[in-house]
Parts: structure tokens; C-alpha cells; sequence
């Protein structure tokens, strides 16, 4: 009798370990779709699942620095530049308490595409160093034509082996794709001949 009393006991501590590690902050779940113009200018909607796991005073989610025509749930936000990034409050969102919140982002990202050695380039920011590790990046990037050249992937952990963590598939002018397990402040760009 004991012995099942003690058996039991180690086992309902290690339920409780197993439960408290695996509740860690951070975006369970990311997708970004992207329409790119004939501009170059492109529009991009993030939907995010986002998990705190303790209170956070003042929560941000970092977009490239040129980002405009800011939303957040539908509602316009101004979010200030730091740095290289521009930086939309979630506050209003979480409220600065734990648990699970859904958002979505909706923003426009002018002059994507840019003349490198002789060569238009797009250079397309898929995340900007959100400070928590991100479970699961889904991405679709519609371009104005078919893709007649191969993407490349960088990241600021992986640099291009970002790739090997990546499925891709190419359909006529889109480009979809998926990985997980991103690290906190993880960048990833694409960036493809035009």
C-alpha cells in the first residue's frame, strides 16, 4: 500500500513538471499571407495564437521599420519605431495578464522589391524578432507573376539553413510554405529574383 501511495506521488509530480514545462510563452501558431504587387508594395495579414505564461507588462510585436496602414483586430494602431523595427502594442490585447490571446495584423510594406548588381530583387521580412520562440511559422506569398526563380530563406539564428527546416511547395505564382520550432527574436526573410 506504501508503495503505490509513493508510486502514485511521483507520479502526479512529474504530471505536474511535464505540465509547467510545456506551458512556455510564446506564439503557438503563426500565419502570414502576403500579396505582393506589380508596385512592388505588399500587403500582409498575421494571424497569431499567442501563449504568456505570466504577466507581461508591456507587450509588443515587432514589424519591419517601413510598415504602414497599421491594424490590429481590425481597429488602426500607431506603433513607434526602436531601432530597425516598428513595434505594435499588444497591451490593449492582454491587457499585461497570462493566458491565450488570438490576434490578427494587417499592414502594407512598400519598396519590396529593389535593384541589387543590375537585378531586381524582392526582399520580402516574414518575422522581425518577436521576443518569444515561435511553435509554428505558416506562410503564402502570392507574387503578380509565376516564380521563375528558387527563393532564398534567411534567418538570424539559422542564416540559410533556415531551409533544410522548411517544406515549400511552388504553385504557378505562389509560395507556401512552413516550419516550427523559431527561436526568440528570430528574423526570417525571403528573398527572390524578379
Amino acid at each position: 500500500m506504501k508503495r503505490t501511495l509513493i508510486l502514485l506521488a511521483v507520479f502526479a509530480c512529474c504530471v505536474g513538471l511535464i505540465g509547467n514545462v510545456s506551458a512556455v510563452s510564446g506564439l503557438t501558431n503563426l500565419e502570414i499571407s502576403a500579396t505582393v504587387d506589380s508596385s512592388g508594395g505588399c500587403n500582409i495579414a498575421i494571424t497569431g495564437k499567442l501563449f504568456f505564461d505570466q504577466a507581461v507588462a508591456d507587450p509588443v510585436f515587432p514589424l519591419p521599420e517601413a510598415a504602414t496602414e497599421l491594424f490590429l483586430n481590425g481597429q488602426k494602431v500607431s506603433a513607434p519605431v526602436q531601432g530597425s523595427v516598428r513595434l505594435v502594442p499588444l497591451q490593449g490585447l492582454t491587457g499585461g495578464h497570462p493566458g491565450e490571446y488570438s490576434f490578427t495584423l494587417h499592414y502594407r510594406l512598400p519598396g519590396t522589391v529593389d535593384s541589387v548588381q543590375d537585378e531586381l530583387e524582392l526582399s520580402l521580412p516574414l518575422l522581425a524578432g518577436f521576443a518569444y520562440p515561435v511553435e509554428t511559422l505558416t506562410f503564402r506569398i502570392q507574387l503578380p507573376s509565376e516564380i521563375s526563380e528558387q527563393p532564398v530563406f534567411t534567418s538570424s539564428y539559422y542564416q540559410e539553413l533556415i531551409q533544410a527546416q522548411m517544406d515549400l511547395e511552388f504553385s504557378g505564382n505562389a509560395i507556401v510554405g512552413s516550419c516550427s520550432a523559431l527561436k526568440d527574436h528570430e528574423t526570417v526573410t525571403m528573398t527572390l529574383p524578379v
